[in-house]
């Protein structure tokens, strides 16, 4: 088996405040800036992968993003599951003996 496959995307909101002009300085690490915020619409992305190999471990590789015109960023992680999974509804669960 290939494991589980998902991909999402959908509509977010991007705020924050960006530095702008500088104003002043006051010391040697102290600088005075503008601050622009901001708030755009932006789009964000995941996808996730997760192959199980054995019924007790699996292997996963996650991406996400978020795309919008301020602060565009993206990431990805590797994951281990380890343990007992649940069983799936419909499906007769397994005996140990």
């Amino acid at each position: 088996s290939w494991g589980l496959l998902s991909l999402s995307a959908g509509l977010s909101l991007v705020g924050g405040v960006q530095r702008g002009a500088w104003v002043s300085s006051s010391g040697w690490f102290s600088s005075q800036f503008e601050e622009k915020t901001f708030s755009h619409a932006g789009i964000p992305l995941e996808a996730q992968w997760i192959w199980r190999p054995l019924d007790d471990f699996g292997v996963g590789l996650y991406a996400f993003g978020n795309i919008n015109r301020t602060k565009p960023f993206y990431g990805a992680l590797l994951s281990l599951q380890i343990g007992r999974f649940t069983e799936r509804p419909g499906t007769p669960a397994t005996s140990s003996q």
